[in-house]
């Protein structure tokens, strides 16, 4: 199965998780109260320019201004702004007004000789409320749909980048150059390839729509109230990610199923089969096994293949991510000279590149955004330099976000700046300490308890250690023995030997500890101990 998208409804939020071949690449939150606005289209009023950040401050209805730069004016402003003032002239006839084309903006100017305060204006929210900044606009005005997106006041063609195939690039042009509308520019979305003409126009009807069902509101639309309004976060998943390699989407909420259903008929009727209602009494994302995967993903400390981990940290400013070698060891030497040089370069560069494959994942995942700098550990030789740097713009291709990387520092640090639109999920990694009485908060137990059975596996299959005994916080104790198939008897069951796990009363949570046969304990490993990790 490729992919799979499955949607938990509660009283507070939709949660929506992207799968593909069983592992999380996407993770969304939209919560009741404060809906997913992106892509909305309001008409602003200006309530103070600000000539020494060439910007403005808009009105569009929300608790704080929302910011509106030159550059986001976009090369058509004029143009939309002579349609804006005309349509809402609260005409009674209501007659459908023509776009104009008038002569682009400057790219450079000053915004006092563009708007005046108190002046309406037709804007589109670019970004959302993201920690202490307000939302982001546009007035470069788009409307998207599956396979085109539509901008008022402009004559232009353009076809995704994606799209590299010159003659179905051709193609493309060819049909939208037929269908286009006058005074408006089109671009073909990655979609529209290999889309017959019928399915481009109908998408490009569905948007005339759209818009002219907004300018009928702009007639007599008093300031800051929403023209137009964009869809949903699920329908524009739908919209935007439903494709050929979906096999199943997952609702377990009946209102959700019902709107999810509509809108996979409208976008493509022979997908309505793969939408299907959970009905089962536990939790969806219990049920799936996904909870533990996220709260693993959203962790501080993320393991990476080989034994490494990083650490994930975030600031105002920027995210930084340490990348520690842990107890990384490379089998084999493919070195030209076996030398201790030599290994400690090869190990630098295998943990390297294990942790971009892991990092620029999780940038997707939790939708880290801005600045981010990566860590690296110390390498001399200017090939793994270079062969670090093309993993990471290999791993950024699977991101739909736009992502800009700079080479290596000399202090091995990678820099990378990422697209941000939408605020990242904030989820609960940590939890109050029942020993130090929330006074200080540690690792998630998810996180602890995924790191003892990694410990296990290492004991057991690398070790061939036998008669092991656990010792553990009693909260912890509970989590692997409560219930007949307890993670205690599935390990049975896996390594066909009994492991002893004892409760300590007196130890913390954080802390555990493995005895042999003969009562004495067993060396644990950096990886495998939060604290150990955190003190390193």
């Amino acid at each position: 199965m490729a992919n799979k998208l499955i949607i938990n409804t509660n009283a507070k939020e939709h949660r929506i998780v992207l799968l593909n071949h069983g592992k999380i690449i996407e993770y969304h939150q939209e919560s009741k109260n404060h809906p997913y606005n992106v892509g909305d289209i309001h008409l602003g009023t200006v309530k103070k320019i600000m000539p020494s950040l060439n910007a403005a401050f808009i009105d569009i209805g929300h608790e704080k201004d929302a910011f509106l730069h030159y550059l986001d004016l976009g090369e058509n402003f004029l143009a939309l702004q002579k349609f804006t003032k005309k349509a809402n002239l609260k005409n009674t006839k209501q007659e459908f007004p023509k776009t104009p084309l008038l002569s682009p903006l400057k790219k450079e100017g000053n915004i006092s000789q563009v708007l005046k305060k108190n002046e309406k204006i037709l804007v589109q929210v670019a970004k959302e409320a993201i920690s202490t900044k307000g939302v982001r606009l546009s007035s470069s005005i788009a409307l998207a749909g599956r396979y085109l997106i539509l901008m008022p006041c402009g004559d232009e063609i353009n076809i995704s980048k994606k799209i590299t195939d010159k003659a179905e690039r051709d193609r493309i042009k060819k049909l939208m150059l037929a269908i286009k509308p006058k005074n408006f520019s089109l671009i073909a979305r990655t979609n529209a390839a290999g889309k017959p003409a019928a399915m481009l126009d109908h998408d490009l009807k569905n948007l005339c729509k759209k818009w002219e069902q907004g300018i009928k509101k702009l007639y007599k639309a008093t300031p800051s109230q929403k023209i137009v309004k964009e869809v949903n976060r699920i329908s524009s998943i739908l919209r935007d990610l439903l494709n050929e390699n979906f096999d199943q989407i997952l609702v377990d909420d009946q209102a959700t199923y019902k709107q999810v259903k509509e809108d996979v008929s409208r976008i493509d009727p022979k997908k309505e089969k793969i939408v299907q209602l959970y009905t089962g009494k536990t939790n969806l994302f219990e049920f799936l096994d996904l909870e533990r995967q996220i709260q693993l993903a959203f962790s501080e400390i993320v393991n990476i293949e080989g034994g490494g981990y990083l650490i994930i940290e975030q600031t105002e400013a920027m995210y930084s991510i340490d990348v520690n070698s842990g107890s990384y060891v490379r089998n084999g030497n493919n070195s030209k000279y076996n030398t201790e040089t030599n290994k400690q370069e090869d190990n630098a560069l295998a943990v390297n590149l294990a942790a971009i494959k892991k990092a620029f994942p999780l940038f997707r995942l939790r939708n880290i955004g801005g600045v981010i700098v990566i860590d690296c550990i110390s390498m001399q030789d200017p090939r793994n330099q270079e062969k670090l740097l093309q993993e990471a713009k290999k791993q950024a291709k699977n991101d739909n976000a736009r992502i800009k990387i700079l080479p290596l520092t000399e202090f091995g640090l990678l820099q990378v700046t990422r697209e941000r639109t939408r605020p990242n999920p904030h989820l609960a990694t940590k939890e109050l300490c029942p020993t130090c009485r929330g006074t200080k908060k540690i690792q998630n137990a998810l996180v602890i308890s995924q790191q003892i059975e990694e410990q296990i596996h290492f004991l057991i299959k690398a070790k061939k250690s036998k008669h092991i005994t656990l010792l553990l916080h009693p909260y912890l104790h509970s989590y692997f023995t409560k219930g007949i198939f307890s993670k205690q008897f599935k390990w049975f069951l896996r390594y066909h030997q009994w492991i002893k796990i004892m409760p300590e009363q007196s130890m913390p949570l954080v802390n555990y500890k493995f005895m042999n046969h003969k009562k004495e304990l067993i060396a644990i490993t950096p990886k495998t101990s939060i604290k150990a990790l955190a003190e390193s």
